[in-house]
Order: structure tokens, then C-alpha cells, then sequence
């Protein structure tokens, strides 16, 4: 009874109306009330024409309220196209959320909320939307699913399939050999190669931006730099929404895996999981030279394995004038002076990954080689060792063991290993200054202390 109560009360006051009518005609006839032989022959014939009228309407009216919450889950969420495929269908579609295998991919935009602090609120939502609009174009034209905005930046996924996503027989657009659909009409055209769809989706995004950006600094105005992260896992997918308000959502830990690969990533760069990686046909691994990094998960000690594809492989050149023009932008100089390393030195790098050797150093930080290509935001403690007992007391007694670092970037060198720029994270000042001038001296006692290029 209470759901017939919802129901009515969810319907039109056209709806309610025409039922209200219909039932006290019912009664009327039923229950034999005292009115005239004519207006009793009259309800006989009203009482089925209301009823039928009556049902034509609600069933419009409910057909109405789905295709409503159809557009309101999915609307400007995939390609326009292939919503009115399914509002075509909408008797097909599905909202029950299920379990499925898709790519994750989420897209942050670099340094947009430092960047709005020297916008006006109007030039920072201006620019903000343009963005966005361009980078959901690019998703929904590979056949992804924008599932939300966060703010500045998107999450989607490639591969997601339910009952009423297929092509409508005649509808496709893209009709091959024979006249035949090329997507076959099936539901393979949606989840097949759903990891290389959204890799090949990042490339473009981020050569498109590079483009973007320097347009952006010719013109003086704000330049923004793109981190992707993509993943591909069982997640939960469906609606999560009330009875009045659709939200159709993805949850599960391959959606946090996802988005710590995004945080791991280098700006223009994208940043891809293991799962996504052995996904990639060989031929496509290879041509797309992805590399390996470590990347720390959060509440896991290990490091997982990541991998790192490089848009700009085969123009690097963008690449640099991309990371020029938003140095330029952000203002983004080194202030911190930088030491060499004398060549020969002994000291080491002890952490929990292996050895690792100084390079340089600053009153902030180092840079180290480590034989692992370790990503961006990893945490590590690391212990300088060396032959000389002194030193090693010296640091022990200023509580300078260990020391936490955290990865700040990193590049790969042809010669082999990979260099690391680190930032100390738990040092107080006073021993930060002393850890500073010890290394200074120690190395000036040693050969000629040369600043760092």
C-alpha cells in the first residue's frame, strides 16, 4: 500500500486527476449507487474508456520520467550519439549497478588552484570550463564515460557495457563492407580493447593540450599542464542515487589505484598500471615505449610497479617549450642553491630500496641515483653511510637517522640508472641548516665545492 501511495503521489495532477475519476466510476458501477438508468448506461461506457485513457497517460508519463532520469544519468557523460541510441531503446537500458572490468583514467589539471589566486573568479571558471569541455569531447569521442567532474580535473573510464548500450539496427553511423555496422551492433563494440581505447584517448589529450598551452603563453594567459592516471580493474558501476536523483558512479579500489597513478605522474606525462600494460597489444608497448616506475601506494610500504608512456617521444621538443611556457607562467624558479657532489666521494645513500648515490644536495633536499626508476610522491627513509666513523656519529647525534625524503621527479638516463630529486620532509631547521654546512665542509675538505648547474 505505501508503494501505491508513492506512486500516485509521484504522478502528474493530470495523472492523479484522471485516476481519482476512474475509480469513483468504479464505484458507482460496483457498488450500484442511486442515480438514473441513464447515467448508469452512461458509466458502463465511460468507466473502460476512462480506464484505458487513463493508463495511456501514466504509461506516457512513466516512459516521460525514464527518459528523464536516463538523461540525467548519462547526459554529458557520453557521446550524444550514443544517448539517443539509448533513449531510442530506452526500454533495454538498465540502470542496476553490476560488477565489470573497465579503464580507469583520471585527468588532473596541474597547478589550477595557484593559478586562480591571480584570476578572477570569472576568468578562472571561464577557463576552467573551456577545458573541461575540450578534454570530455576527447573522451566521449574514444568511446569513454565521463563520470564526474572533481573540480579541476575529470574521472572516466573506457569498456562499461549495459543492457540497451547496443546499436540501434540502421542507427550507426560508422556502417562498413556490406553495409554492415562496423561496431557489429554488439556488445563487444563497448568493452572490446577498452585499455588501448583510453591509452590512445591520453596520448591525444595531453598532445592536444601541449598545443593548448603554448597557444596559451603566446597570448599571455593561463597555462595549464595535464597529469593522466589509468588503470584497469573490477570496479562497481550503477546507480547510486534517491528515488529522485540519478548518480551513476564507479567505486572500488581500482579507481584509488587509478588516481594515485595520476598523483605519481609527471605533468604532460601519463602514467599507466600494470593491468592496463599487459592489456596493450606488444607491438603497441613497444612503439609507445613504456617505462617502468615504482610507484607508493598509500598504507603500503612495497613499492608496485607503474609504467610511464611519454607523449612527446617523437617530439621532444614540444615537450620542452609545453614545461618552458608554464615555468614561465607559474613563476615557478629555483631559489634553493645547489651543491656538487665531488666525483669519487664515498658516501652512500641507504633506503629501504637498495643503495643509492648523492649527486647534489641543497639546504631543501638532493639528488640522488638510484638503480629504480621510483615515481613522484614516494616516501622513503634513507641514511647517509660512509667510511668515515666521524661523520657517521655526527649525523646519529644530531638525530639525523634516518632521514625522510620524499620523490619530487625523476628521469632515466641513457647510461643506465635513474636520478631522483628529493625533498626532506622531517627535519627541523636548525638541523636541516646543520645537515647543510656539514655536508658543505665535508666535501670542501675533499676536492673543490662546485655549484650545481
Amino acid at each position: 500500500m505505501p508503494n501505491f501511495w508513492k506512486k500516485y503521489l509521484g504522478m502528474s495532477a493530470a495523472s492523479r486527476a484522471l485516476a481519482a475519476a476512474w475509480i469513483v466510476c468504479i464505484l458507482a458501477y460496483v457498488l450500484d449507487w442511486q442515480v438514473s438508468g441513464i447515467l448508469q448506461g452512461a458509466l458502463k461506457i465511460i468507466t473502460p474508456l476512462l480506464a484505458t485513457f487513463t493508463v495511456y497517460i501514466i504509461a506516457r508519463e512513466t516512459a516521460e520520467t525514464r527518459r528523464g532520469r536516463i538523461e540525467q544519468a548519462l547526459g554529458g557523460k557520453i557521446h550524444e550519439r550514443t544517448l539517443n541510441q539509448i533513449l531510442s531503446n530506452q526500454s533495454e537500458f538498465d540502470f542496476v549497478a553490476s560488477e565489470q572490468v573497465v579503464t580507469l583514467m583520471f585527468i588532473d589539471i596541474v597547478g589550477f588552484s595557484k593559478a586562480s589566486e591571480t584570476q578572477s573568479p570569472k576568468e578562472a571558471f571561464s577557463n576552467l570550463k573551456e577545458l573541461l569541455g575540450s578534454l570530455t569531447k576527447t573522451v566521449q569521442d574514444h568511446g569513454g564515460i565521463v563520470d564526474k567532474s572533481l573540480g579541476d580535473g575529470l574521472l572516466c573510464y573506457f569498456g562499461y557495457y549495459c543492457a540497451g548500450m547496443d546499436c540501434i539496427k540502421g542507427s550507426c553511423q560508422d556502417r562498413g563492407e556490406g553495409g554492415k555496422c562496423a561496431q557489429h551492433c554488439a556488445k563487444s563494440s563497448w568493452v572490446h580493447n577498452h585499455a588501448e581505447r583510453a591509452v590512445r584517448c591520453a596520448l591525444d589529450i595531453q598532445k592536444s593540450n601541449s598545443v593548448r598551452m603554448n597557444h596559451a603563453d603566446s597570448a599571455s594567459r593561463a597555462v595549464y599542464p595535464l597529469r593522466i592516471g589509468i588503470n584497469t580493474a573490477a570496479v562497481y558501476i550503477g546507480d547510486v542515487g534517491t528515488n529522485h536523483r540519478v548518480d551513476f558512479t564507479v567505486i572500488g579500489q581500482g579507481v584509488n589505484f587509478a588516481q594515485r597513478l595520476e598523483a605519481a605522474c609527471d605533468s604532460n606525462m601519463i602514467m599507466i598500471g600494470p593491468a592496463t600494460h599487459d592489456l596493450l597489444p606488444t607491438h603497441l608497448r613497444n612503439d609507445w615505449k613504456c617505462i617502468q616506475k615504482m610507484v607508493q601506494i598509500k598504507h603500503h610500504e612495497e613499492l608496485t610497479e607503474a609504467y610511464e608512456l611519454n607523449p612527446f617521444e617523437d617530439r621532444p621538443d614540444l615537450l620542452q617549450r609545453s614545461i618552458a611556457a608554464y615555468r614561465k607562467f607559474s613563476g615557478a624558479n629555483r631559489l634553493d642553491t645547489r651543491w656538487l657532489a665531488p666525483e669519487g666521494h664515498d658516501l652512500k645513500i641507504m633506503t629501504d630500496f637498495g643503495l643509492g648515490e648523492l649527486q647534489n644536495f641543497s639546504y631543501a633536499g638532493f639528488q640522488i641515483m638510484f638503480s629504480q626508476y621510483i615515481a613522484k610522491g614516494a616516501k622513503i627513509n634513507m641514511t647517509i653511510i660512509s667510511d668515515d666513523q666521524h661523520i657517521q656519529e655526527t649525523f646519529a647525534g644530531m638525530g639525523l637517522v634516518p632521514i625522510v625524503i620524499e620523490i619530487r621527479w625523476a628521469k632515466a638516463l641513457e647510461r643506465g640508472g635513474c636520478v631522483h630529486g628529493c625533498m626532506i620532509q622531517n627535519l627541523t631547521e636548525h638541523r636541516q641548516k646543520f645537515l647543510h654546512s656539514t655536508l658543505r665542509n665535508y666535501f670542501a675538505k675533499r676536492g673543490e665545492l662546485k655549484r650545481a648547474a
